[in-house]
């Protein structure tokens, strides 16, 4: 293939010369997002040219693709670092979101503080595995869509955390991202969307139990883990909580912490309603008691 000045930019090359290996393969761009964990608009956005790729995440692909000559590989590496490069240079305050950037790589044996947000699919193991899998798609893609609609883009997140039957979003604390924007717009807008796609797929019965909480998480080179994230996920599997859910219809249930009900809901800011919310859960870890504060999301109160 010929190299050399191209009239595309690098970006819009780098998503052409992809989209070409895939098809290669004659694989679908969902067969690609399933196998490497991925949601499907993030492969999309790459192929489509809208967003970049990191260098680790592009070897995986390629690797994926059966790439492996070292000088086809180390020519699609060095386009995205240029890309990349040329993105962080190019945008306003470049400074303060390269300061974002690097708080994607979490010091291994240090605390760092997370807005967290888990979901969980309601009775997923009742489900086969076909099933299993159309909905841990549309629950990817449903959730990426809702993250970056509400300005929660890659440099304001660590990568989605798989819980098999679920996904845990550690959200940096940033001013740009406030505590209160996951309670105003993303939950809002995931019921919105959860509600459209049992309107088309009724029978997938996809519904979902989410959980907001915050609170300093650690990482050791293998995954989270920390008390605060032991609260989050004993507050969204609770059984007070699961069965409030199950007396609804509606496809979204979400559990706040006594925290996060204490510091952003009950001070009524815009998009919050405090009468939607109900003191439902009571958990106990490491000898503490925590409080989970449910809201169905469109059945509060007018």
């Amino acid at each position: 293939m010929t190299r050399g000045v191209r009239p595309l930019s690098r970006l819009r090359w780098l998503s052409v010369e992809l989209e070409q290996e895939r098809e290669k393969l004659q694989l679908t761009q969902e067969d690609v997002a399933y196998a490497l964990n991925w949601s499907l608009s993030m492969l999309a956005g790459v192929e489509n040219g809208t967003r970049g790729i990191p260098v680790a995440d592009l070897r995986m692909l390629l690797l994926h693709y059966g790439v492996t000559d070292a000088d086809r590989v180390e020519e699609l590496v060095r386009m995205a670092r240029a890309e990349n490069d040329q993105v962080w240079q190019s945008e306003d305050g470049g400074r303060a979101l390269e300061a974002v950037a690097a708080t994607q790589v979490p010091q291994i044996g240090q605390p760092c503080y997370r807005r967290i947000f888990a979901v969980d699919i309601e009775q997923s193991t009742e489900r086969n595995n076909s099933a299993k899998m159309s909905l841990r798609r549309a629950m990817y893609d449903l959730l990426e869509r809702c993250m970056v609609e509400s300005g929660i883009t890659a440099p304001h997140r660590d990568r989605f955390v798989d819980r098999g039957d679920g996904i845990l979003a550690l959200i940096h604390p940033v001013d740009d991202i406030p505590k209160t924007l996951l309670l105003s717009k993303v939950v809002p807008m995931l019921d919105e969307l959860l509600a459209g796609y049992a309107e088309s797929y009724p029978e997938a019965r996809l519904r979902l139990r989410a959980v907001v909480h915050a609170g300093e998480v650690h990482f050791d080179g293998h995954g989270w883990f920390g008390e605060a994230l032991d609260v989050a996920f004993r507050l969204l599997d609770a059984p007070e909580v699961k069965k409030r859910f199950r007396a609804s219809v509606r496809p979204l249930l979400v559990v706040v912490s006594d925290d996060i009900y204490t510091s952003v809901v009950r001070h009524g800011y815009a998009g919050i309603d405090v009468r939607a919310f109900d003191e439902v859960a009571h958990v106990k870890v490491a000898g503490q008691r925590h409080r989970g504060w449910v809201r169905t999301c469109g059945e509060q109160e007018s």
